[in-house]
């Protein structure tokens, strides 16, 4: 989904919430928020909201310009303008209960903070794709390996985590972090190799709510001029 802001004054317009590379609309010009901004981002950015009530700004969807009250309903305000689709209409069936909004290929549940994409509506009946919207809270929780890198999980994550490091001596050459002593579920997990006194290399992996999966590996290869690291490769799959 492209998503365009068309800026309707002859001044730059800030778009300090956003993370656009330019932070603005150019004057009498436009920005394609959807190049540095993910939908759900542009969708709750109350600065964005401001600039559409006010008529300071058109919003573009995929080509089509939309109208004022077609783009208030689009973003997350006002709640008036919020109200159920059955259950035919909403992206997945049954889901009425929650609540919901959208306008053209966009379809936003209201109480899970999730946004519905159309994908294809060419048969007559809707493909979505979904992805949810992060609150600071839920961010605390995600299990990105950039959270546990330096020492396990933190704040936002339920304590009593366990960590085991194997063998024991000076050349460890695994450190586990699980989510209990109890050792069934891994968080984070730590390989390390060695060349004599040298870690030459080490690999980061963190794992789902199952402890099971990996959901992201970081291998750094690192390489010593005498007893110094002079540099790394890092690899991220």
């Amino acid at each position: 989904m492209i998503i365009i802001a068309k800026n309707q004054t002859a001044g730059d317009l800030p778009l300090i919430q956003l993370s656009s590379v330019d932070a603005k609309i150019p004057a009498s010009g436009q920005s394609t928020l959807s190049d540095y901004n993910t939908v759900y981002e542009i969708l709750v950015d109350a600065e964005l909201w401001g600039y559409i009530d006010s008529g300071d700004v058109i919003l573009n969807v995929d080509g089509s310009d939309l109208t004022k009250a077609q783009a208030q309903v689009m973003l997350s305000e006002p709640p008036e303008l919020k109200h159920n689709y059955s259950a035919t209409e909403n992206p997945t069936a049954g889901d009425d209960s929650t609540g919901g909004y959208s306008v053209g290929s966009v379809w936003i549940n209201t109480s899970t903070n999730v946004v519905y994409i159309c994908t294809d509506s060419s048969t007559g009946a809707a493909n979505w794709s979904s992805s949810s919207g992060i609150t600071a809270s839920g961010h605390q929780v995600l299990r990105q390996l950039i959270h546990f890198i330096e020492d396990g999980p933190a704040e936002g994550f339920v304590s009593g985590a366990y960590k085991e490091t194997t063998p024991n001596g000076p050349f460890p050459t695994s450190e586990i972090w699980w989510e209990s002593s109890s050792k069934l579920k891994k968080i984070l997990e730590l390989t390390t190799s060695w060349t004599g006194p040298r870690i030459t290399q080490e690999v980061w992996e963190v794992y789902d709510a199952d402890g099971s999966t990996v959901l992201a590996t970081v291998t750094d290869s690192i390489s010593y001029s005498g007893p110094f690291e002079t540099n790394r490769t890092r690899t991220i799959t």
